[in-house]
């Protein structure tokens, strides 16, 4: 069977699929999946990027992985369960996912969650529906609970960050609706949803951060953008776009010295954040104001 053919009987899993790769193509090409994150405080208000933000990743090698592993389960589950449930399961396990996430403050993207939480449904299932019995074997799921180990130790050691929380959470879910008990899996959304409602707010990781202050400096929100911008400045972001966009910030509250600060430093971290004319003409506005200096004289967050 072709793959044409393997995409039109398992709709749900070829969907996620091409979403996924969509996402990723798009973002490569410097389009703005913005649109697709869950950013600090819209779990609540804007609850359908718990979903949307499965499709963009982190990577080609992300990609692959989690787009390997939605084939190969996802034709298991929706050929027996049919497209409506696996898509069902699907939402839910990212729900799970990227909620738990969002409660601790982080932001999860890829389809991590719903591999994790379509393996641990194949697993649970197995040991009572002969349908699935077998296909997630003890090897196999010793193999998604050591990655999942190894993911939480590569993120402690600070060597690579790891959505762990998503793993945990749409594995928690697949368990859940695996088994007998109808009221498991509504009762993981409701905890899931308990954790969301009763989470302190957060700042969220720097990439959250950073998205938030475009984001409201996109929307014309200066003074909400600069304490973003700020807060990075503080944790030691050294990206000449960050300070760029903090002298745009600083400059539209009508603080102009401490902007063509922000912009010196810009330029001296990256001459290439401002076209060649851009350049020249901050430059010249810089050494106006400031005067000629070969120091980088950067801004104090408040």
């Amino acid at each position: 069977m072709s793959i044409v053919q393997d995409a039109q009987r398992f709709p749900i899993t070829a969907v996620m699929i091409v979403g996924a790769v969509a996402a990723v193509l798009a973002e490569a090409s410097g389009r703005s999946v913005e649109h697709l994150m869950l950013l600090p405080g819209t779990a609540l208000s804007e609850p359908w990027r718990l979903v949307t933000c499965v499709l963009p990743h982190g990577g080609p090698l992300h990609l692959v992985f989690n787009v390997y592993w939605i084939w190969m389960l996802g034709r298991v589950i929706e050929a027996r369960l049919g497209s409506p449930r696996t898509a069902a399961l699907s939402v839910a396990a990212a729900l799970s996912a990227s909620g738990l996430e969002a409660a601790m403050g982080h932001n999860a993207v890829g389809l991590s969650g719903i591999v994790y939480g379509f393996a641990f449904f194949v697993y649970a299932r197995g040991r009572h529906d002969p349908r699935f019995f077998g296909i997630m074997d003890a090897r196999l799921i010793r193999f998604f609970i050591g990655w999942f180990f190894l993911c939480v130790a590569l993120t402690e050691l600070d060597l690579m960050r790891v959505a762990n929380a998503a793993h945990f959470g749409g594995g928690l879910m697949g368990f859940a609706a695996g088994l007998r008990k109808r009221w498991a899996a509504p009762a993981v959304l409701a905890a899931v949803l308990a954790l969301l409602v009763v989470a302190p707010s957060r700042g969220g990781s720097p990439q959250l951060v950073r998205l938030t202050a475009d984001r409201h400096l996109q929307d014309g929100r200066a003074a909400e953008a600069l304490v973003g911008y700020e807060e990075l400045i503080r944790a030691g972001d050294v990206r000449a776009g960050t300070w760029k966009n903090y002298g745009i910030a600083l400059e539209r509250e009508g603080r102009i010295p401490e902007a063509l600060q922000a912009w010196r430093e810009a330029i001296a971290i990256d001459p290439q954040v401002f076209t060649p004319e851009e350049r020249q003409g901050v430059q010249a506005e810089i050494d106006r104001v400031l005067g000629p200096s070969g120091d980088r004289a950067a801004p104090s967050p408040r």
